[in-house]
């Protein structure tokens, strides 16, 4: 790769979750379940995107707090308001690499996990995750999470956009990454110092 691909993963086909995804209710609650045969299993870069109407984004719960490094018995606090590009057609949200972009793309989603908070978590300003793999979920868990599962869903498939390229190199998959995060300086990449 080169200075000018990060173009590459701003104009690669954008994948609308919408279609890359279908709900099946054969439970009593709606499940997002992944079809993966439109993502690819394949080495390379991905990014998650918000596109859609400002006031869903504008009305999110945009500020969250972040643990630094441990100063004698505290960590250091620092408060973040995802504030930047927030008017950008294709608002970059995560940017990460794998050596299997569809179970990437799974692990991201956790697509069996329909309920994120209980009540006592929902007033944290800390993102709570999971896991360490499912950081664009965490990140839309936290925006959206004074709503209800069936509306983070519908917001989730009309509004999250999904796009990949392939890259074969573990040496340029790790560098293009960093270069990517700093270039689009997506939310979700935001995380813990140490």
């Amino acid at each position: 790769m080169n200075l000018l691909d990060t173009e590459k993963i701003v104009l690669s086909s954008f994948l609308n979750l919408k279609r890359t995804t279908f709900k099946d209710s054969s439970e009593t609650k709606t499940k997002l379940v992944s079809n993966k045969g439109n993502i690819p299993k394949l080495e390379g870069l991905y990014g998650f995107w918000w596109h859609g109407p400002d006031h869903y984004i504008l009305n999110a719960e945009r500020n969250i707090k972040v643990a630094g490094r441990k100063n004698k018995e505290e960590f250091e606090i620092h408060e973040v308001t995802w504030d930047w590009n927030l008017y950008e057609d294709y608002l970059p949200l995560y940017v990460g690499k794998s050596t299997n972009i569809n179970k990437r793309f799974s692990q991201h989603l956790m697509i069996d996990t329909l309920e994120w908070y209980s009540d006592a978590e929902c007033n944290s300003d800390f993102l709570l995750k999971r896991n360490t793999s499912c950081q664009f979920r965490s990140g839309f868990e936290h925006l959206f999470k004074r709503l209800d599962s069936d509306e983070k869903l519908e917001i989730m498939l009309n509004h999250i956009y999904f796009s990949f390229i392939e890259e074969p190199s573990f040496i340029n998959r790790f560098y293009e990454e960093d270069r990517l995060i700093g270039c689009l300086r997506p939310w979700f990449n935001i995380d813990s110092e140490r």
